[in-house]
């Protein structure tokens, strides 16, 4: 005997399958977050060899992510600056994050490509120590700040 589904159930089913990617996002921070900074702010990511051009890494304990277009690494809040859920890599377009809330897409610079976000994604300040990428997770920077990315010499 085949029952049919009930209201409550097609309700439940819906709003799960739309809430948990974002979901599950944020649950990444939360089991990442044994990566801690340092006093002053600064937490130790990856090897700049580590992140191929056009693509983009999450740093692990922190709400960042690194993004390389050419020999520049900037990076990222993973903060979608519309409605402020995680923003992740699209599986589509590349260079591309998107939001899964409303589908606002930033290129590797951080900048809007599609809204409805209306601006860029802030900036973290970033620098390379003893052959590691270390971001800063507490001070955003401005996107034009020397701090702002890291070029690599080709």
């Amino acid at each position: 005997m085949l029952l049919e589904p009930t209201r409550r159930q097609i309700l439940c089913a819906t709003v799960a399958t739309v809430t948990l990617p974002v979901l599950l996002d944020n649950i990444h921070f939360a089991a990442a977050a044994a990566d801690a900074p340092d006093a002053d702010g600064w937490l130790p990511s990856i090897k700049p060899d580590a992140l191929a051009d056009g693509t983009f890494v999450p740093v692990n304990g922190a709400k960042i992510i690194l993004a390389r277009q050419d020999h520049k690494i900037t990076a990222l809040s993973r903060i979608c600056t519309h409605k402020q859920c995680a923003v992740k890599p699209s599986k589509k377009k590349a260079g591309i994050l998107i939001c899964p809330c409303h589908n606002a897409e930033y290129n590797l610079a951080g900048e809007v490509v599609t809204g409805p976000a209306k601006e860029p994604l802030p900036h973290h300040a970033i620098r390379l120590v003893n052959g590691t990428i270390e971001v800063h997770v507490k001070n955003q920077v401005a996107a034009d700040a020397p701090d702002a990315s890291l070029t690599l010499s080709p």
